[in-house]
């Protein structure tokens, strides 16, 4: 986590945006440039790649890597559980079908009422929780809502108790969504911001592969059948347990100093950067940065007239219609327009032919390319060469799933090869689509969406482009099967095609540079 070394010159929302131009949501014109210190180019919006490293480490002298590190892998615990269902329900969708009796159409409301539910947590709780309770509160009640909607569809009786039991899944899933993604971004340094926010990403592939896994092994070992109780429900249970070990972590885990400093907390603020700075830090380093942090979060206001208890919440208005509130709520629609999420879900059903162990290899490897592509996305998100860093990865990784998904469009049709060989050939479309995916938009969407808008409008703009990537995503979800029944699979994998190959137009004429820079240098 940076700071800046100098005071700037607070603008209003309204100038801010119009310095926002239309090619690059965060280019500034040389009047803000030459407001900055004399380290920038009056005519360079943003510092060279070198010039940016050395600016930052040095303002991040002070924090200790290793325990920033731990505090957002403790964040993104509650993403595990996201991740986990994915996998699980991918292995226990047929049975729940058979217990309760579903229909098709509500077979896909089980599947994709998550993310229905989700939406409205991103946008009702942690919209309304973020800036009120802070991102460790919002993270406190989302595990809450997963331990309980996990333990509801374990013990569900009815379909009816099954959908609420995933409504209060979904709401965890979308406060924790925001709150986490939003929480390690302003703890992060700017030289690490890009592999710590993606950890988000990181943590989701974790969780599907563990899914993947165990709801297999439960299922071929009957796991709970002597006791009565159907394997499935013991899959399902099994999601309650990354959350509960976050609230073992979370009176460990510091609260953002950021946040901290916005609302005028500052003797909390410097108790929590204490928290994430280095046994060796020495006090004026610290005093230089806290002091640095709360000017550049309370623009305008010098820290000696700082009130504690002064409020100034953002309106819903003012954080999702600035243009970069809707900048970051396209981002959100564009990540899941290409459903990448569908393929996980539906996996077996779209894979024709195999034996169920073969099809669960087949869900492994399309989970193992991910998680791969997620972890090497978050090694190179920072990187500052021509082919690396996180806007080049997320133009080519888009690029990627387009390709893989034309690929998997042709080699789906009837006739295409023996039956024997289009199992692998169709799991290698897939594990290419998703590790292109995990290259670029999975990761850096998050990181984008956190870094383009300002730390007073954070959480709303955040919890707004949530609500609507969730959305998007529950909507492609809930009509993919009565899609692939009307028009057949090829057809439905070649309309996502398109639509990943206009996103790929749109991240290359629009994301902005933004590695190595401090979030109060991109807010201008």
């Amino acid at each position: 986590m940076s700071s800046p070394k100098h005071e700037r010159v607070a603008t209003d929302d309204h100038d801010h945006d119009q310095s926002i131009e239309m090619q690059n949501p965060l280019r500034r014109d040389a009047d803000d440039a030459s407001a900055s210190s004399d380290a920038c180019d009056p005519h360079q919006p943003l510092s060279s790649g070198t010039e940016r490293r050395r600016r930052s480490s040095a303002d991040d002298a002070w924090q200790s890597t290793p325990r920033t590190f731990a505090a957002a892998a403790c964040a993104v615990l509650n993403q595990v559980t996201f991740g986990y269902d994915v996998g699980a329900v991918s292995q226990c969708l047929q049975p729940i079908e058979r217990t309760f009796r579903l229909t098709q159409l509500q077979t896909g409301f089980v599947t994709s009422a998550l993310n229905f539910f989700a939406a409205a947590g991103a946008l009702v709780v942690s919209g309304a929780l973020l800036d009120r309770i802070g991102r460790k509160g919002a993270l406190l009640v989302a595990a809450a809502l997963l331990v309980a909607g996990g333990a509801l569809v374990a013990a569900a009786w009815s379909f009816e108790t099954l959908v609420a039991g995933r409504f209060l899944q979904g709401l965890g899933v979308g406060c924790s969504w925001s709150a986490s993604g939003i929480y390690v971004t302003e703890i992060a340094p700017s030289a690490h911001r890009g592999a710590l926010v993606a950890l988000v990403d990181v943590a989701i592939n974790l969780g599907i592969i563990g899914g993947y896994c165990a709801a297999y092994a439960i299922a071929v070992n009957k796991v709970g059948r002597e006791n009565h109780v159907a394997p499935w429900r013991v899959s399902m249970g099994l999601s309650a347990l990354p959350p509960l070990l976050f609230v073992l972590a979370c009176p460990f885990l510091p609260e953002s100093p950021r946040w901290l400093a916005t609302r005028r907390k500052v003797t909390a603020a410097r108790r929590a950067m204490k928290a994430l700075a280095k046994p060796t830090a020495t006090r004026e380093a610290l005093d230089a940065a806290h002091e640095a942090l709360v000017d550049a979060n309370s623009p305008g206001r010098p820290l000696s007239r700082v009130e504690p208890e002064e409020d100034d919440d953002p309106t819903w208005a003012a954080a999702a219609c600035s243009r970069r509130g809707r900048y970051a709520a396209a981002l959100g629609v564009v990540q899941q327009a290409t459903g990448t999420e569908a393929i996980l879900y539906f996996a077996p059903t779209v894979l024709p032919g195999g034996s169920p162990r073969e099809k669960f290899l087949g869900n492994v490897g399309v989970g193992l390319a991910k998680f791969v592509g997620e972890v090497i996305a978050s090694y190179l998100a920072d990187a500052e060469t021509a082919f690396l860093g996180r806007r080049t990865m997320t133009i080519w990784g888009s690029g990627g799933v387009a390709l893989g998904l034309f690929a998997f469009a042709a080699l789906s049709g009837d006739g295409a090869f023996a039956p024997g060989a289009r199992l692998p050939l169709l799991v290698g479309a897939l594990s290419f689509t998703m590790l292109s995916f995990s290259l670029g938009p999975g990761p850096f969407s998050t990181v984008f969406v956190n870094e383009v808008v300002p730390t007073k409008h954070r959480a709303k703009s955040s919890a707004w482009s949530c609500f609507l990537n969730r959305l998007t995503s529950a909507s492609v979800a809930l009509s993919f099967l009565s899609l692939s029944t009307t028009f057949g699979a090829p057809m439905v994998f070649l309309a996502y095609a398109c639509v990943a190959s206009a996103s790929t137009v749109f991240y290359a004429r629009t994301l902005p540079d933004t590695v190595g820079v401090s979030l109060e240098e991109l807010q201008g």
